[in-house]
């Protein structure tokens, strides 16, 4: 029953708290925080992501603890507090994330579950994680995933080498560890050859 399954997921948010860390990056105990992820309440999800929030880049990388970033992206991207520290998390590491065998499923889901707005920060590292710096106005309207290279050439005609051989290095490893299946990659290609 739903009584059921919420008691234990209190009893094991109460074992695990302040251990977290530790537990993530073990095979069988990062299935306990997966588990406090999915059926635990809203404020146990963002205690856990808080606990955690440091650690996302390297937990996006490791074989089993990945599945926990990808339940947090799941279940914790309807609170804007949550979606905030997720961002944050990721933020300086998409294009690691995006080229690591593992962390590249982690990003194909940030980038299906987060808001144009968020997205498009996070998708100009691709360009040069200086570019994503310049993040767009509160009431600009999100730039369609298509055309954020070419308006990042506009707005920078003086750098469009450097931008292009950027882009180029990334998706040249994106192939050469044959990343090619995710939409990311395929849409970083579409950018780089219709620019």
């Amino acid at each position: 029953s739903k009584e059921r399954v919420r008691e234990l997921a209190d009893e094991l948010f109460g074992i695990v708290e302040g251990k977290m860390g530790e537990l993530a990056k073990k095979h069988d105990a990062s299935r306990v925080i997966q588990a406090v992820v999915q059926f635990g309440t809203e404020e146990q999800r963002a205690a856990t992501l808080k606990e955690l929030v440091d650690d996302i880049p390297e937990l996006s990388k490791q074989q089993y603890s990945h599945f926990i970033v990808l339940k947090m992206l799941k279940y914790c991207m309807k609170d804007q507090a949550c979606r905030k520290m997720l961002v944050k998390a990721l933020k300086n590491n998409v294009v690691k994330l995006a080229t690591h065998q593992v962390g590249a499923r982690v990003v194909e889901v940030y980038f299906q579950e987060l808001p144009g707005r968020d997205s498009e920060i996070l998708r100009r590292e691709f360009f040069g994680k200086q570019y994503s710096m310049f993040t767009p106005s509160a009431n600009a309207t999100a730039t369609p995933v298509c055309d954020l290279l070419k308006c990042l050439l506009e707005e920078h005609a003086d750098k469009k080498a450097s931008i292009l051989a950027h882009v180029l290095g990334v998706v040249n490893k994106l192939i050469e560890k044959k990343l090619l299946d995710f939409t990311y990659t395929q849409e970083l290609i579409y950018m780089y050859v219709t620019c």
